[in-house]
């Protein structure tokens, strides 16, 4: 059930608040051009020094032996990474070959949520009503109740089994070929495979006994030990850990690759429950009670991969750039070219470019509408009126904010590639010249305003 609170702002204090807001804008708005300013740059540059790279970049094709004369090259090669080191979360009984070895958690409980609607009132005070619901979800972080607005849920039993933390460890010795692979290229091989926990009896039997009295200091239902969830059952449940939904009654796994190991535990564990790649710390994952919590494992597996990389010995470093000092350091899964690998470089390099931009001009946009919002909140004592002057700066503001930020723009492709800042100013004065002309030749075309008005008696 829903519960709702409401408070009115009054007008001095919204008005003192948008003082504040204008500091707050004015700090944006610098924000947001001084992206723009910088992301020209580091897109040009980037740039450059990938056309630079590309042109002295070697193709290896056989890394099987150490080259002396490939020392401080930069190359691409292409070849198995390869480990024999185990990766152990030993308090989760997972033990793997791999070159990375990742666990997350999701944990079910209460989430408080809160919609918010404002309403401006004659006179200039504001009436904020605010609904709060909960709902029982899967999420990333514990959730504590001491904070909850409606005093029903406040408090309200929302305590993990246990936490974790998210963490991932890597292979300290990965060869490519003859070569070592640092641990910056080994960080940044991808893949995703499930990693399957194995626990022993004793683990089994320990989880078991600590959730059990966690349940009892909690007043929580014990269950019969005699009376455990069917593992077939279990195996069968579908699960989805990245859409997890309120109130949803399974939780979710990806599904493997790999069939999972036969486990041949001889303890039957009542609140534990291995399934594929996930421990389920809980009575039953088909039916989950607030604080019970899963686990999932995955791993990237060895493998082919290639990269774009400068020779350092037996190992490898970054590239960087001797003229603007960008480096470069690329890892693909598999078997990718030379130019495949520089392309994508490029592509990569210009959605930055992209995202940057569009950044900064919701910021220099959004900077300006805190500036000016204040316009807006001296009006408010008549609201029909500040709906006009609001729907007015937000306008201005919009038109304002990608102007300015397209003048931004100009000025750093003046400054950072100043053939082509100059065309486009050329195109720029063309266009007005053109416009301021024509505009001009309608007036002279119009017809003139009679002169011979008799005067009024």
């Amino acid at each position: 059930m829903a519960y709702t609170t409401t408070t009115t702002r009054s007008y001095g204090t919204r008005v003192k608040d948008s003082f504040g807001g204008m500091l707050t804008g004015l700090v944006l708005f610098v924000a947001g051009t001084c992206l723009l300013w910088w992301n020209e740059g580091r897109a040009v540059k980037t740039d450059k020094m990938l056309n630079r790279a590309e042109g002295v970049c070697v193709d290896v094709e056989n890394v099987s032996k150490v080259d002396p004369e490939l020392d401080g090259q930069l190359i691409h090669a292409t070849a198995d990474a390869v480990t024999n080191d185990i990766l152990r979360f030993s308090n989760f009984g997972v033990n793997t070959n791999a070159i990375a070895l990742s666990k997350s958690a999701k944990y079910y409980m209460w989430v408080e949520h809160a919609h918010t609607e404002k309403k401006d009132k004659i006179g200039g005070s504001e009436e904020i009503t605010t609904t709060y619901t909960y709902t029982k979800e899967w999420v990333s972080m514990p959730v504590s109740s001491d904070g909850f607005e409606d005093p029903e849920y406040r408090g309200i039993f929302n305590k993990p089994v246990l936490t974790t933390e998210m963490e991932t460890v890597y292979a300290q010795n990965v060869t490519f070929g003859a070569y070592t692979l640092p641990e910056s290229i080994i960080q940044r091989i991808s893949g995703n495979s499930p990693a399957y926990p194995q626990p022993t009896d004793e683990q089994l039997k320990e989880w078991d006994n600590s959730i059990k009295t966690f349940r009892q200091q909690n007043k929580l239902t014990v269950y019969d030990k005699n009376v455990v969830v069917d593992p077939a059952a279990v195996k069968s449940i579908p699960v989805e850990t990245d859409s997890l939904k309120a109130d949803s009654a399974a939780a979710t796994t990806p599904q493997p690759t790999t069939e999972a190991p036969e486990l041949n535990n001889k303890y039957t564990a009542t609140y534990v429950h291995v399934v594929d790649n996930q421990l389920y710390f809980g009575y039953n994952p088909s039916v989950p009670e607030v604080g019970d919590v899963i686990i999932t494992f995955n791993q990237v597996d060895p493998g082919k991969i290639s990269i774009l990389a400068t020779v350092s010995g037996n190992t490898f470093k970054k590239h960087v750039d001797k003229k603007n000092g960008k480096s470069l350091l690329s890892v693909s899964r598999g078997d990718v070219s030379m130019e495949e690998m520089f392309q994508q470089e490029h592509e990569a390099n210009n959605m930055l470019l992209w995202v940057f931009r569009i950044i900064g001009v919701l910021l220099v946009i959004a900077g300006l509408k805190m500036f000016f919002n204040i316009l807006t909140i001296l009006l408010k004592v008549l609201p029909f009126l500040a709906s006009i002057m609001n729907f007015g700066v937000g306008l201005v503001c919009n038109i304002v904010g990608i102007a300015w930020s397209l003048i931004v723009i100009a000025l750093a492709w003046l400054f950072y590639r100043p053939l082509i800042g100059i065309a486009l100013l050329v195109v720029a004065g063309g266009l007005i010249y053109y416009f301021n002309k024509k505009g001009k030749e309608k007036a002279a075309e119009a017809p003139a305003a009679p002169t011979d008005i008799p005067p009024v008696e």
